[in-house]
């Protein structure tokens, strides 16, 4: 192929990744359709491999015990970590840890006890927002080697930092029975604007230099990793998962205090001598008043009562005294 055509290519290409309707991003699951009513076709994570078997123990799968619905990430072992839109209108739930492969790891399965989704979650004509999620467990996650649980951020992160993206999402080849990993780099707002002018603070866009890599459908939920730490949790691409256009992430650090205020709330304390709760977190500061200068018999220095008396005396003494002094 000539040089010219090539470039000709090359430049449609770009101008094709130009800003992206609301319409054609995708946080939809594998089994579902999009938007319009068209079978989701071309589900790949491009350049995606699979991953070391439990080398992220702190993958965690959600599920209602029948089929996979979206991935998650073990922040404690009674808390994950995932998308609102995966868990917004779907219960009884379950988790399972400790998997790589699908259908032949040995695994845990906890009951959900409860969701929580953040109160300002919603998708629509502003764009997605507050995709954020956490899912409480019935019991407690047993930790080993192969489930362990990831930090939470210490500090925001920068563009062009690479992360390291986790799930079970559809591949090329179909949906994959094991863990499939993905590397891929952050970019600027400003950059991620020229496809979503929606963008705001609390997301963060991932774009792989070379287009080669991509999250899909199934993916949402999971983790994205630099370091010891979840940066990121998986939220929306374009619906056919299109690697030259970037891929929305949760911004985890941006949704740190709500997440703490989930896992930690604050606790109360009841006072003996009242049926009021207080938050244990108010100080109460005890004034004590200084004890008077008298004896316990009530015989001090200075008896105020005697003094009184005392005065009164002499003032009626001297009125008498004056009397007699000036009349006479």
């Amino acid at each position: 192929m000539c040089p010219t055509i090539v470039f000709l290519l090359a430049a449609l290409r770009v101008s094709a990744a130009a800003e992206v309707p609301l319409w054609k991003l995708d946080m939809l699951h594998p089994i579902q359709v999009a938007a319009e009513g068209r079978p989701l076709t071309g589900q790949r994570i491009v350049g995606g491999q699979e991953a070391e078997p439990h080398k992220y123990g702190y993958q965690a799968l959600v599920t209602d015990d029948e089929s996979f619905i979206c991935g998650g990430a073990v922040v404690s072992d009674r808390f994950i970590l995932t998308a609102a839109h995966c868990i917004k209108n779907n219960a009884p739930l379950f988790v399972r840890v400790g998997v790589h492969h699908i259908r032949n790891d040995t695994q845990q399965l906890i009951p959900v006890e409860r969701v929580h989704v953040h109160p300002s979650f919603h998708t629509g004509a502003k764009g997605i927002k507050n995709d954020i999620g956490i899912v409480e467990l019935e019991n407690p996650i047993t930790m080993n080697d192969k489930v362990f649980p990831i930090k939470l951020p210490p500090h925001p992160v920068g563009k062009n930092k690479s992360v390291v993206l986790t799930g079970w999402g559809s591949t090329e080849d179909g949906d994959p029975l094991a863990l499939q990993e993905m590397s891929t780099t952050i970019i600027s707002l400003k950059k991620c604007r020229e496809h979503y002018p929606w963008v705001d603070t609390g997301i963060l866009c991932v774009l792989s230099s070379y287009w080669d890599v991509s999250t899909c459908l199934g993916d949402s939920g999971g983790p994205a990793a630099h370091g010891d730490y979840i940066r990121g949790i998986v939220s929306f691409c374009v619906y056919d998962c299109e690697p030259m256009y970037p891929q929305g992430l949760t911004d985890v650090y941006f949704y740190r205090d709500w997440i703490k205020e989930v896992m930690f709330p604050p606790t109360t304390t009841t006072a003996n001598t009242t049926n009021t709760t207080a938050p244990t977190n108010i100080t109460t500061t005890t004034t004590t008043t200084p004890a008077p200068t008298s004896s316990p018999s009530g015989s001090g220095i200075l008896d105020l009562p005697l003094v009184y008396i005392l005065i009164q005396l002499f003032l009626y003494w001297m009125q008498d005294f004056c009397h007699v002094y000036f009349v006479h």
